[in-house]
């Protein structure tokens, strides 16, 4: 048995960990392996939900031999894995399609990766596979840290050619090491849990996450008795949901989220703002992606409204940007605010964008049997 330093206990089996225990005996994680080996783990995830990973799938054209990723009552597998010795990890696996993924499950299984990495005393791993995008290495800092690397240089290393790359399925291992630092999840309540390392670093409500990311909607803020759990729009706190102590233990009653009560809500953006958008959008969207998103933005009609606790949501007809948002924007520079609609709008847009490549890709390879 091993604790690490927020109460996380890890129990041992021949080098592979087979169960990490909550400090209140909460089981984020059950494995059972063979000779040291891992056959299978079993993981929870802060939502509440439940998958599998099994090792030994068999053989991928691209990523060779690989294990596989399974929820409960579904025959097939989600994703697949490239196979490691995943209680002595030499570096970080690919996965073939991350986004088919439950929220939560790629961090615990990086966590995974780190732990047993952490406890070999691996100085650092690197990534191997033909999959290096900048959300894999936004993905690794959950588990991992840089050391002296410069991130702003690694991260250039870790995404060159990475489009084709990956259409090649061409395996790379950029020179970026990543060091194991590996984080715990405590469970405060039924709907939160806390991700951990020498602080607080992510707090998840009702499995949203709240995290110190300054770009992010939804951000923990210091405070004098800890942090606040707060969405925040336009670069402003607009709602306090909960405040917690410096483990993210609640310290109050989690509020909803507020009503909007905005003029702009309901509203269309204004078209020529819409067309320097987009053009900006198409401008930093990879190549094999720029099509689709061009589409998208001349189609899709944006407006003020109310979008809960993100800063842009797509209702199936349109994209709602935060009124709530305008109100902090108003005394910024015309710079500022375009930076700021063009960081809500991307993720959006580009996950809708890349729906209908998808869904015309479908279509030409149903069209070609």
């Amino acid at each position: 048995m091993k604790t690490l330093p927020a109460g996380t206990e890890l129990e041992i089996e021949q080098g592979l960990i087979t169960r990490i225990w909550a400090p209140n005996r909460h089981l984020w994680v059950e494995a059972q392996g063979e000779h040291g080996k891992l056959v299978e783990a079993h993981f929870r995830l802060p939502d509440g939900s439940r998958a599998t990973l099994r090792t030994g799938h068999g053989m991928d054209p691209i990523l060779g031999a690989v294990d596989a990723f399974f929820i409960p009552e579904q025959e097939q597998p989600l994703a697949l894995v490239a196979s490691i010795d995943w209680s002595n990890p030499s570096h970080i696996p690919a996965v073939d399609k991350p986004a088919q993924m439950p929220s939560g499950l790629g961090a615990a299984v990086l966590n995974y990766v780190s732990l047993h990495a952490h406890l070999n005393e691996t100085t650092s791993l690197r990534y191997r596979g033909p999959y290096a995008t900048g959300k894999l290495f936004d993905s690794l800092f959950r588990s991992f840290h840089l050391g002296d690397q410069d991130p702003i240089v690694s991260w250039q290393l870790f995404n060159q050619g990475v489009e084709s790359n990956a259409l090649r399925g061409q395996e790379v291992s950029p020179e970026v090491d990543f060091f194991p630092d590996p984080f715990e999840w405590l469970v405060q309540s039924s709907s939160i849990c806390a991700e951990m390392r020498s602080r607080l670093e992510r707090l998840s409500i009702e499995g949203r996450i709240y995290s110190r990311d300054e770009q992010s909607t939804r951000r923990l803020l210091e405070s004098d008795k800890g942090y606040q759990a707060a969405i925040c729009l336009g670069g402003v706190p607009w709602a306090v949901r909960l405040e917690v102590d410096a483990q993210g233990v609640p310290l109050g009653q989690l509020q909803p989220i507020p009503e909007l009560d905005s003029p702009m809500d309901g509203r269309e953006l204004d078209p020529r703002l819409l067309k320097v958008l987009g053009n900006a959008l198409v401008q930093r969207a990879p190549d094999m992606l720029q099509g689709a998103l061009s589409l998208v933005v001349n189609k899709v009609p944006v407006s003020w409204g109310h979008a809960g606790d993100e800063a842009c949501v797509f209702d199936g007809s349109r994209f709602v940007l935060h009124a709530g948002m305008s109100a902090g924007l108003s005394q910024e520079t015309p710079d500022k605010v375009l930076t700021a609609l063009l960081y809500a709008l991307e993720p959006v847009v580009t996950r809708v964008a890349g729906s209908v490549l998808q869904t015309h890709q479908d279509r030409v390879t149903d069209s070609t049997k």
